[in-house]
């Protein structure tokens, strides 16, 4: 296990600055993924811990050591990539053992750890099969396999799952958290997308434009988001804002310009339409409920035993309330029924105008 504290890194293309002053410490042992946007700068952070990609200035240190100019090899880091990268000639056995054969391992240690690594990995029935032959999922598996053999202080994952489809990502998740706890090794994931980031993290540095903006724990991120930017990337669905003046609440600071809530705070009161009434989210005892302006329904989305009403209220903005009950048919709302909102006074987030977050209630 290795501890890593990137300073003060920065990286240029040209006269593009992608990573800009960009401090992180991952502790040792520690699970810790890079959020953000497609192009924010998360994969460039990731190599160039590699060593594929150099700083521009600052410093990168691995147990207290500068490895700025140590050579890939040379850092005891292993990286799995989004594409894969397997040789399509080769067998499962030969593409996990690869780089041991470089490395001059002798040829019974070599055997040992690509066993080792393809029972974890349960592709020991598919060790003389080609890639061709493979899943996307066991294709996957054979990408970790090849990282596992070299028995590195540090994992690095660019996007791995993206090219999987939606149940094979859930299942490799779980198979990536295993593996983690198994070689106790300090890991970076990197990830555009937040419910991996969430099921996975130990701690989450959310990035945005080459910089941290914030950086902890899954839920501390949820629940007190520093940032606008945090707040509506953490969460599914997004948190609503609307802005300030649409809201009647006695709880505004006089610097607040947005109001955050997230759609499990948000509730139906009142439907006016030939539907029978939505029914609202769990009873709680609550502060006030803060109402918010009348809107129409957009689309309702059934997901079993939740379900998310789109809304489009005054001045084109935009909210989505979750229902946590099953909607029979005769209880979803049709498009184009106008429904009344509140949303709990109790978990609201205030933004001024440079999206910081300024209060929460």
């Amino acid at each position: 296990m290795a501890q890593l504290q990137l300073t003060d890194v920065t990286k240029l293309f040209g006269k593009t600055r992608v990573i800009d002053g960009l401090h992180l410490t991952v502790k040792s042992g520690e699970f810790v993924v890079l959020v953000g946007p497609s192009g924010c700068g998360k994969s460039t952070i990731l190599r160039m811990i590699a060593g594929l990609e150099d700083l521009s200035s600052g410093s990168i240190k691995m147990d207290g050591n500068i490895i700025n100019n140590l050579s890939p090899k040379e850092r005891g880091v292993a990286m799995v990539f989004q594409n894969y990268a397997l040789y399509p000639h080769m067998t499962v056995r030969d593409n996990i053992s690869f780089g041991l054969k470089l490395a001059s391992m002798p040829k019974d240690e070599i055997k040992e750890r690509v066993f080792d690594a393809a029972k974890t990995l349960n592709l020991t029935d598919y060790l003389d099969k080609k890639p061709g032959q493979l899943s996307g999922g066991q294709k996957q598996r054979v990408a970790m396999g090849r990282a596992m053999v070299r028995r590195p202080k540090l994992f690095l994952f660019d996007e791995p799952l993206s090219n999987l489809d939606a149940a094979l990502r859930v299942r490799m998740r779980a198979e990536i958290a295993q593996l983690h706890k198994g070689l106790d090794c300090t890991t970076i994931y990197v990830t555009h997308d937040q419910v991996e980031a969430m099921t996975l993290a130990d701690r989450i540095a959310v990035v945005n434009g080459g910089k941290i903006e914030q950086f902890g724990t899954p839920m501390e991120l949820y629940n007190a988001p520093q940032t606008k930017f945090v707040a509506s990337f953490l969460g599914m669905p997004p948190m609503n804002f609307l802005p300030v003046k649409m809201i009647q609440s006695q709880l505004v600071p006089s610097a607040a310009v947005t109001v955050g809530f997230r759609a499990e705070d948000t509730q139906v009161v009142n439907s006016r339409s030939s539907s029978v009434e939505v029914p609202s989210n769990e009873i709680r005892t609550k502060v006030r409920d803060v109402p918010l302006p009348p809107g129409s329904v957009k689309m309702v989305e059934l997901l079993g035993g939740l379900s998310h009403i789109h809304v489009r209220l005054s001045d084109d903005q935009d909210v989505v309330v979750e229902t946590r009950s099953a909607l029979t048919p005769e209880l979803i709302p049709r498009i184009g029924d106008v429904i009344e909102l509140t949303a709990d006074a109790s978990r609201l987030f205030f933004f001024d105008a440079d999206g910081r977050t300024i209060f929460k209630t």
